[in-house]
């Protein structure tokens, strides 16, 4: 089983939630389970815990605050460079909602109801996936068919021409990019850019690959997105006009 402590450290995780009895509940499990756990009521008391205090190690983060949004705070962390993985807690479970969620940042996704042994799960692969991460190699790049990926940037190019992406249509395409024009599963897509492998996300996918190869035909490069069946995708090159 994965250790709820580091260095002989608990995992620090911080919990915000405005329904005490929900936060009481899984303050005492988190508690029962050896994690250390601080607490918030609204999206000022978590920003004032982030910024004032030592950061938590995984944050578990409400939708509906009294004065915001879950995903508004997320992505606040993120413009502010906060790399905490954060595990959102939800009664919203439209496409929509996901991926306006996981656009903000948001790592993982757990709707209402849920049961405490699935959200230690989840927080349980958000602490092995950060730990397990490897550093990327200064100036790492990928390259195909006049597509350049610069990992150490986060940028996209074609022959030269910024590419501009959002966070999850350039981790997508790199995942795409990584296997080399072959197939590419819906459950390898969706671990490797949401960490979600056993989520049902075809729909999540048809939204960025649609999205992602509006962009790729925009950017007159050479290569296209398919879709191979089963729900896998790949990238190929596509024959352009003389």
């Amino acid at each position: 089983m994965l250790s709820t402590t580091t260095a002989d450290s608990p995992i620090q995780v911080l919990l915000v939630d405005d329904d005490p009895r929900l936060r009481t509940l899984l303050q005492d499990e988190l508690e029962d389970e050896g994690y250390q756990v601080s607490t918030a009521a609204d999206a000022a008391g978590a920003w004032d815990q982030l910024n004032h205090c030592s950061p938590p190690d995984l944050l578990v983060l409400d939708w509906s605050l009294p004065d915001g949004s879950g995903p508004e705070v997320c992505q606040r962390m993120r413009e502010a460079g906060i790399t905490v993985p954060v595990l959102m807690l939800t009664g919203h479970d439209d496409v929509t909602d996901r991926v306006l969620a996981l656009d903000a940042g948001v790592d993982d996704y757990l709707v209402k109801p849920f049961s405490v042994e699935e959200l230690l799960a989840r927080l349980r692969a958000l602490q092995r996936r950060r730990w397990e991460a490897e550093p990327v190699e200064p100036d790492q790049l990928l390259q195909l068919a006049g597509l350049e990926l610069n990992l150490t940037a986060g940028s996209a190019s074609f022959d030269g021409t910024p590419l501009p992406l959002l966070q999850k249509e350039f981790e997508l395409l790199q995942a795409l990019m990584r296997v080399d024009q072959q197939a590419c599963g819906q459950a390898d897509l969706l671990a490797a850019v949401w960490g979600l492998a056993e989520f049902d996300g075809h729909a999540l996918l048809e939204v960025y690959t649609e999205s992602l190869q509006g962009k790729l035909r925009t950017s007159q490069g050479a290569l296209q997105i398919e879709a191979c069946g089963d729900g896998a995708w790949r990238l190929a090159q596509r024959v352009l006009a003389p």
